[in-house]
């Protein structure tokens, strides 16, 4: 926030918010961040939005420090809110695609090296394969990581042929789509553990501030 960033963040019971802190009228949805560590050691409060939709298992609560309603509305923090899930998938295909839920490295330097080196291979793998798949109209969102990395492989360990067919990783990588088909039954990997039915994150404790707490806020504004 001291440089000027805006968030978006998912919070849960272990979040302890207030709500009317201040003595002016406060527009509907804004909250306070102020653990008691902070109080004593005269640290401001973080005015916050606190947003709620209701997501595919239960409810999901947002906080962002964009106050208006015009800058971030409800339904754009749920969109942005949505779209984390491309992050999380990306998260898993490199834990259990591209087989690195565990670094091979003994120090935290060489694990920072590995894991950098790392990303960036996977994200040339997906680059290489995307690229050859919108040559034949394929979107993005089609290629299986999984099949681009068996593409390369192969590539690799029959470098010989590949030299006399240049052209064969590139039909390889093209290749490595998804599967269209309508499933009978749901695609369960053997890693997953079976999905919660109630949400992972309930709801923030949201507590009406004491007659201290806003005195103390108020004595805060007064001497800032």
């Amino acid at each position: 926030m001291d440089h000027g960033h805006s968030f978006l963040i998912r919070v849960g019971a272990n979040v302890h918010l207030l709500k009317n802190l201040g003595t002016a009228r406060q527009s509907h949805g804004v909250v306070y961040l102020w653990p008691s560590q902070a109080a004593r050691k005269r640290q401001p409060p973080l005015v916050l939005r606190l947003l709620t939709f209701q997501g595919p298992r239960g409810k999901v609560y947002l906080v962002t420090n964009i106050l208006s309603n015009r800058d971030l509305s409800a339904r754009q923090a749920g969109q942005l809110y949505r779209l984390r899930w491309g992050v999380e998938l990306q998260f898993r295909t490199f834990k259990q695609t591209f087989r690195r839920s565990k670094l091979r490295s003994r120090t935290a330097d060489n694990a920072l090296v590995e894991l950098h080196w790392s990303l960036v291979g996977l994200s040339l793998v997906q680059l290489f394969a995307v690229k050859e798949q919108i040559k034949v109209d394929s979107p993005p969102e089609h290629s299986s990581v999984a099949l681009a990395l068996s593409a390369i492989q192969d590539a690799m360990r029959n470098w010989s042929r590949m030299t006399s067919d240049p052209a064969a990783l590139a039909r390889q990588l093209r290749a490595a789509r998804k599967d269209t088909y309508q499933r009978t039954r749901k695609k369960q990997g053997r890693y997953r553990p079976q999905i919660k039915d109630k949400p992972s994150a309930t709801e923030p404790i949201l507590r009406q501030a004491t007659a201290r707490q806003r005195r103390d806020y108020h004595a805060f504004r007064m001497a800032a």
